[in-house]
């Protein structure tokens, strides 16, 4: 047992793995500074719901990156990548742009240009996905296979604490500083990213198992950079399309999360409008951001118990009942146990349903094109959440907010239908790999 428990500390305690914390950290820093965090500034300066929920267009490189992520993965920054490497060299032109965009940012007024202040927002996220593609390939390419959960589980972790920051943190700086100060802030601890990078090796990529749409790089009739990048979103389409209810799935990637995604943009203007103070709603953050890491744990364990479809039926479910504790906030008014009894059971199904989620985006994962086929799927998720969450306002302002939680919760139904028609696929698989019986699947998944 000693000895095991030695084992486990040394592998926390290896250099590579204590740095998946804080490029952990560089990546979630910059996510809720085009999501939440500025629309809570933006209700601040008086902006209307309708035009705060259309604002969420700006996001869109989230779900857009799978476009870039091959430019990302085989073109090289003259000077810099020959100094630095594939890796390093776009991880440091990333987190160079985000700084400087939300730099840019930090200068908006949003009730004097809201404009120019959408534009800086959209280059922060188009910086932030990027940094993210660059990331996900470091971490894979720099661990072996075994240490790729103590990894992720770092990078989470530091995931996490950079969100906090920029959710609750900023939400309470913002009370004693304003938020042009606040963003300004928010870019120099970008450099935490930065100088964790240039303190990290460049991996050995050539050790890498190649697939068949990364060795299009050694075929001599393909050198040319856009037919290999056409090839390339090619048979990522191709791939899925031989995906039996190929269509089903990616319906049901987008809609899984509606529930969630219809409120999460909204969560922080409705408080607000109910007449909360900055400071309740940080702290209610920081309490929903810990209460989502126990669903998400409680979901883990559940699925190794039950089979994912079950707990991923029963996650779906409870995400969507969850949004009508809201009705009875918005009912109530300020009443701040009512506050932390929706944050606590909204994250909590979130975090579970998130948990569920991923279980099942690795169990329809081609084996052949695993990194290409999740960077898709991801994006597919952020998809639906960009685009779903665009007339949130627009509905909350003009049918209320109690109206806008039955709305958001009946939202939840047509993926729970979905679920039994891809349930096939869910219904033996556990998270720990095991299947109680092997299922029929295609060779191409």
């Amino acid at each position: 047992m000693k000895e095991r428990w030695r084992k486990i500390y040394h592998k926390f305690s290896d250099k590579r793995i204590v740095l998946q914390l804080f490029l952990g950290f560089s990546g979630g820093l910059p996510f809720l500074l085009t999501g939440p965090t500025l629309n809570h500034w933006l209700k601040k300066s008086d902006v209307s719901l309708t035009t705060i929920s259309l604002i969420g267009i700006i996001t869109a490189p989230y779900f857009l990156r799978f476009l870039w992520a091959p430019l990302v993965d085989r073109f090289k920054i003259p000077l810099l990548t020959d100094k630095m490497g594939q890796r390093r060299s776009w991880a440091i032109l990333s987190q160079v742009c985000l700084v400087i965009s939300i730099i840019a940012l930090s200068f908006c007024h949003p009730a004097d240009n809201i404009f120019f202040t959408a534009m800086c927002a959209f280059f922060v996220a188009l910086a932030s996905a990027t940094q993210d593609i660059v990331l996900d390939a470091y971490r894979v390419e720099s661990l072996h296979s075994s240490e790729y959960g103590i990894g992720s589980s770092n990078y989470v972790f530091g995931y996490r604490i950079g969100i906090m920051i920029a959710g609750s943190g900023a939400i309470f700086a913002s009370t004693f500083l304003d938020w042009n100060v606040t963003y300004r802030i928010l870019a120099i601890l970008m450099a935490v990213g930065m100088i964790t990078i240039l303190m990290c090796p460049e991996p050995k990529r050539e050790s890498r198992k190649t697939s068949e749409h990364n060795g299009l790089e050694g075929k001599p009739q393909e050198k040319n950079i856009f037919y290999w990048y056409g090839q390339t979103i090619a048979r990522i389409f191709s791939d899925f399309s031989h995906t039996p209810k190929w269509v089903a799935i990616l319906s049901f990637i987008m809609l899984y999360k509606v529930s969630d995604n219809l409120i999460g943009g909204m969560f922080n203007p409705f408080l607000l409008d109910v007449g909360f103070l900055d400071t309740s709603i940080a702290f209610a953050q920081n309490v929903g951001l810990w209460t989502s890491i126990i669903g998400a744990t409680l979901a883990g364990v559940l699925i190794s118990r039950f089979g994912l479809f079950n707990i991923m039926l029963l996650c779906g479910t409870l995400e969507a009942l969850s949004n009508l504790v809201f009705i009875m906030l918005a009912k109530s008014g300020t009443s701040e146990p009512l506050l932390y009894a929706a944050t606590i059971a909204e994250n909590v199904t979130s975090g579970m349903a998130v948990s569920a989620y991923v279980a099942f985006l690795s169990s329809v994962c081609s084996t052949s094109y695993t990194a290409t086929h999740y960077a898709m799927m991801t994006s597919l998720s952020s998809f639906g959440r960009v685009i779903v969450s665009l007339p949130a306002g627009w509905i909350a302002e003009n049918f209320g907010w109690v109206k806008f939680f039955v709305f958001s919760a009946a939202a939840g139904i047509p993926a729970i239908i979905l679920l039994f028609y891809v349930g096939p696929y869910l219904l033996n698989h556990r998270i720990d790999g095991s299947e109680l019986d092997e299922p029929k699947r295609s060779k191409s998944i």
